[in-house]
């Protein structure tokens, strides 16, 4: 339970909460040393009253344009209260140079109490120094630590600072998290959901968004950018709903505890929060194409403004060269498993990556444990015909218009020419068949036929055989792997790598791709003593080309990588296992100088290490391998500076026609391969 504290002492386990606070790149200057998140709420109220053994004050700005003149208070942290304010400490104002001024907080006499300590600084009121008008956003806040304090560090009240404030409380209000684990959520979320795709791991409390001394000025403008697209989107909202910015950004937080903007708390509609159609589309609007609040500028023109900012409130500043950031739209939420710019709780098809919203409601109702990737084609808008009339979905459809919602109904004729006859006769219109000429084919759900099948120009009889989706099966495959040193290799020693994995077959492209679980021994004699040199287990996957085995292809490249003979190791950069300089254990993944040469104890061995590098993959028995139960290939692998031949036999469990895809996941199976007895048996 928590205790009565308006002052926070957080005692907990400092390295526990240190790494949680890293994890969200939260800065050194502000939170190292803050304490702890164990697991217990054991909050102290250290004395305030004694000298104040403090000579800082209060340093940073409130920035939505710099606010002179404005009045500060600032609260100590409270974990009791609804808002986090606990008792005023302070209070003060920012001077004409848009900077806290004269405001000190009390440290009382214990100064690593102060130290562990939390502060919320609250600004309202005064005057944006660009443009002699009132902040468009009424109270701006952020967090400083009595550490950060006590070291002169700045802090910046922003509208991103100011959310983050909100939703951290949020997140104590309505869930077990500790602090610090509430701060790092805050902030991972709030840059996924705002970051405009240009923040990433920022402190969004102690960066400054303005040109400083010492700050970095490129950083600088990106985090600002992201201010003025979050405030600018603010505005839109409040505009049209009538609530104060306050009052949205408090909604918008209880909204986000889900992982996304999708008007929902707990499952339950916001009472007063704008439509999810409304907020989408402010969401999704580009930065780029709004102004800066208060100005007619727009914000792609930040560096101007930034740089005349700095005239008044820094004149000493040099402004370094500046490139204008890239914006994207806002994702709204913390996840965007497609990829599609659009946050899962606002795709409606939150696995398909050309799909998300379908406005006339024509597309089936799929739960979410049914949706894939292609989950709305046909019905969502980019490709409904007519996205806003939920009888039509194609041209073909009768009623259909020539403009899709708009225009005149398409005659006869008109319906031909845009594909809705159905030349080869398979029952599939043209317009959806993607060989109209080719009874027994009308998809390619992976994708792999070559733009020679599937050019309109230049389609026949047989375009799509063997690559469209009725003559292109894909196989599943369990897998054995087994594996020893050569005796010719080593004397006095003997190596083994025997593993599980699975494996999916694409019986057109000749490709398997494979996931397994290795576990590589080496047991050597001469000059370690009978000791066990090696003993790891790997995670590898591999992406063998039967049809082109001996092609050497660029390895870095994902793509060339499936048009060769490669295999990846999981978690570094060698594969080689190398003795360390002092003859003591292995090395797995040493480093590299620039000179190649391996760089003493730098990848000491433990026990469950695992390897990430890329590598050829040799293939010895091989061929056209459609429809085959067993698939045998080769190859080497280096252990303890070793080669280490390694069979493979995958065996067919499965296989499918058109959409779909194997279970290759091995994350389950490391028990089953630990238990594998260490001898070499497979031929």
């Amino acid at each position: 339970m928590k205790k009565n504290n308006s002052f926070v002492k957080i005692k907990k386990s400092r390295n526990m909460f240190s790494k949680t606070l890293i994890s969200a790149a939260l800065t050194t200057a502000l939170l190292s040393g803050c304490g702890g998140s164990s697991g217990t709420d054991d909050y102290a109220q250290p004395a305030l009253s004694g000298a104040n053994n403090s000579s800082q004050s209060l340093m940073g700005s409130a920035v939505k344009g710099p606010i002179i003149n404005a009045d500060v208070t600032v609260y100590a942290l409270d974990l009791n209260a609804e808002d986090l304010r606990g008792a005023i400490v302070a209070t003060g104002s920012t001077n004409e140079l848009a900077q806290f001024s004269d405001i000190i907080i009390e440290s009382g006499n214990d100064n690593e109490a102060f130290f562990d300590s939390y502060f919320i600084v609250e600004v309202s009121n005064g005057t944006v120094i660009t443009t002699g008008e009132a902040p468009k956003l009424a109270t701006l806040t952020t967090l400083i630590s009595g550490r950060t304090y006590s070291r002169d560090g700045a802090v910046y009240a922003t509208p991103l600072s100011t959310f983050a404030v909100t939703y951290t409380a949020k997140l104590l209000n309505n869930s077990d998290m500790l602090f610090g684990e509430a701060l790092t959520e805050a902030s991972e979320t709030i840059q996924s959901a705002f970051g405009f795709g240009i923040l990433d791991g920022i402190d969004l409390y102690t960066t400054a968004p303005i040109l400083t001394d010492s700050g970095n000025h490129q950083q600088a403008l990106e985090y600002r950018t992201a201010i003025e697209g979050f405030a600018a989107i603010l505005l839109l909202i409040t505009e049209t709903s009538g609530l104060t910015t306050d009052q949205l950004l408090s909604m918008l937080a209880s909204d986000l505890l889900d992982g996304g903007i999708d008007g929902l708390a707990n499952g339950e509609v916001i009472d007063g929060l704008p439509s999810v159609e409304q907020l989408s589309t402010a969401i999704a609007t580009n930065p780029a194409l709004l102004n800066i609040p208060g100005t007619d500028q727009a914000i792609s023109q930040l560096i101007d403004l930034i740089k005349q900012e700095s005239t008044l409130i820094a004149p000493s500043v040099t402004a370094a060269d500046l490139t204008a950031p890239q914006p994207v739209a806002a994702l709204g939420g913390k996840t965007d498993t497609d990829g599609d710019g659009i946050s899962d709780s606002l795709d409606q098809f939150p696995l398909n990556a050309n799909e998300a919203k379908d406005s006339d409601s024509d597309c089936p109702v799929v739960s979410d444990s049914e949706q894939n990737e292609v989950t709305g084609n046909g019905c969502g808008d980019n490709s409904d015909w007519a996205s806003e009339i939920s009888d039509v979905q194609s041209a073909c459809d009768p009623g259909a218009l020539s403009e899709g919602n708009t225009g005149t109904v398409l005659t006869p004729d008109e319906k031909k020419t845009l594909g809705c006859s159905d030349s080869d006769e398979d029952g599939i219109k043209d317009i959806d068949d993607i060989f109209p000429l080719n009874k027994a084919e009308w998809a390619d759900s992976d994708n792999d036929c070559p733009a020679s099948e599937t050019d309109p120009s230049q389609q026949s009889s047989t375009s799509g055989n063997n690559c469209g989706d009725n003559s292109d099966p894909t196989y599943c495959y369990s897998i054995e792997i087994e594996g020893q040193i050569p005796s010719v290799n080593i004397e006095g020693g003997a190596g083994t790598t025997h593993g599980l994995g699975f494996a999916s077959f694409d019986s057109y492209q000749q490709i398997a791709t494979i996931e397994a679980v290795q576990r590589a021994e080496v047991l050597l004699v001469a000059g370690f003593e009978g000791s066990r040199a090696a003993d790891s287990t790997l995670n590898v996957e591999y992406f063998i080309n039967f049809d082109k085995p001996n092609r050497n292809p660029d390895l870095t490249s994902a793509s060339d990588r499936a048009l060769g003979n490669s295999k990846r190791l999981s978690n570094c950069t060698r594969a080689a296992l190398v003795p360390a300089a002092d003859g003591g254990p292995l090395q797995v993944c040493p480093e590299v100088d620039g000179n190649g040469a391996i760089v003493p104890d730098t990848g000491l061995i433990s026990s469950d290490a695992a390897y990430n590098a890329w590598t050829q993959a040799v293939t010895t028995d091989r061929g056209v391998f459609n429809n085959a139960q067993t698939i045998e290939f080769s190859t080497t692998l280096v252990v303890a500076t070793f080669d280490v031949d390694v069979d493979y036999r995958m065996t067919k469990t499965s296989e499918f026609y058109g959409p779909g895809s194997c279970n290759i996941d091995v994350s389950n199976i490391r028990d089953d391969v630990l238990a594998i007895p260490q001898s070499f048996t497979l031929d």
